[in-house]
């Protein structure tokens, strides 16, 4: 019986003694019991990919002061410490009712997923491999998975000066978590490009994971901005992020052009070309049937002349018995079709095509000289040329027998006055 008493005794000696080691680590041989009063870190939440500032503040409740306490951040995934970064620190008192502020800073990693991480703070006192006491406290961090948003298109990508272009902004949300309550906003350096009709903000609620939204505004380049690429600084605000970015506006391209019969001689046809557009262009050739004329550069307002021989009209060519070009015999043909190539101010070779109405050819007279109106982007613009070629001998000619003529009719008269006398 007694020795049953002893063996109960010695037992619950023991169990006393675990329970004694595990207050003693809780609330330490010196009456130091370490707290994690608060957690706090910069930006919250933190955000996959990005670096954060971490403050944990400690308490001493016990009942003495700690000395020497040292403390140790163990870290894992998805957080490391920068490398400039010692993962131990110590304070040399930790006073009663005076906390002290521990401060690390810490990597998140790009895969991390949404949602909190718990992490650990070691502390003892004396050497770690036989401290006085020691201890281990858990809190938790809370990771918002990366908003990646980018401006995956933008179209068209060529305004004209002068002009009114309507351009969207594609926004793509290729991260890991909603956008919400963005700002889009844009500025052109000097405002050489400016928005027409809005400002330059818009508001876009929410973008959702793998989506896109457009955004449009109607922009112009001032009329006399040289040809060339222009940077537009876009800034993006969001409710937990913000975002700048540039894209390049190409202002210039290409043009069009008004065309209208100069003078019809024979088989030869004068085409008036008219650059009617808002940029100056370079090469530019006129295709007519198998001919082709080159005209060189034309600014804008500009227009050149481009002669075309061996045109031969036929009467039989149109059903009403007027007049056609004869091109292979083809008689259905009723309108010359013109192509006018060239280079536009991005470098990139264009080309308009424009129908010349074969009745106007017809309707416009032999050696007439002038501009006939075209219609679908042909001139109406009257040249008021003076006429050249045969038209000059004929009034030469013309001239000539008046003179001539005068000359002996006055002579005549004279002859026979005197002859009544």
């Amino acid at each position: 019986m007694e020795n049953k008493t002893v063996l109960i005794f010695l037992v619950g000696l023991f169990l006393l003694s675990m329970v004694y080691s595990g207050l003693a680590q809780k609330y330490a041989l010196e009456g130091v019991v370490v707290n994690i009063k608060d957690v706090e870190y910069d930006p919250t939440p933190a955000r996959a990919g990005d670096y954060i500032d971490l403050f944990l503040t400690v308490s001493n409740g016990g009942s003495t002061t700690g000395t020497d306490v040292n403390f140790q951040l163990i870290t894992g995934y998805p957080f490391s410490l920068t490398p400039d970064q010692n993962a131990t620190q110590q304070i040399s008192s930790l006073y009663l009712s005076s906390p002290r502020t521990l401060q690390y800073r810490l990597m998140v990693d790009n895969n991390a997923q949404k949602g909190n991480n718990t992490m650990k703070l070691k502390y003892w006192q004396g050497p770690e491999s036989n401290p006085v006491y020691s201890g281990t406290l858990e809190f938790d961090i809370f990771v918002q998975a990366s908003s990646n948003l980018i401006i995956s298109e933008v179209r068209p990508t060529t305004i004209n000066p002068g002009s009114q272009t309507d351009v969207i902004f594609r926004l793509s949300n290729e991260g890991g978590s909603p956008v919400k309550n963005l700002l889009f906003e844009w500025e052109s350096t000097n405002n050489l490009i400016l928005p027409i009709g809005s400002d330059n903000k818009k508001y876009v609620p929410s973008i959702d994971i793998g989506k896109s939204e457009d955004v449009k505004f109607k922009l112009m380049a001032d009329p006399n901005l040289a040809p060339g690429v222009y940077p537009l600084t876009i800034k993006l605000t969001s409710q937990n992020a913000n975002w700048t970015t540039k894209v390049g506006m190409i202002v210039g391209g290409g043009t069009d052009f008004d065309i209208g019969v100069d003078s019809v001689i024979g088989g030869e046809i004068s085409l008036s070309i008219s650059n009617v557009g808002v940029n100056s262009v370079e090469s530019v050739s006129v295709k007519l049937g198998d001919e082709t004329k080159i005209l060189g550069n034309l600014n804008k307002g500009d227009f050149s002349l481009a002669t075309f021989r061996n045109i031969l009209l036929v009467p039989s060519q149109l059903p009403d018995g007027g007049q056609g070009p004869n091109r292979g015999g083809n008689r259905s043909v009723r309108n010359f079709v013109v192509e006018i190539s060239y280079t536009d101010t991005t470098g990139q070779r264009q080309m308009v095509t424009k129908e010349l109405p074969i009745s106007q050819i017809v309707g416009f007279r032999q050696g007439d000289v002038g501009s006939v109106p075209m219609g679908n982007g042909f001139s109406g613009r009257q040249l008021n040329r003076t006429g050249g070629g045969s038209n000059t001998i004929i009034i030469v000619i013309v001239l000539a027998i008046v003179i001539i003529g005068g000359f002996y009719f006055f002579r005549k008269r004279r002859n026979k006055r005197k002859d009544e006398i």
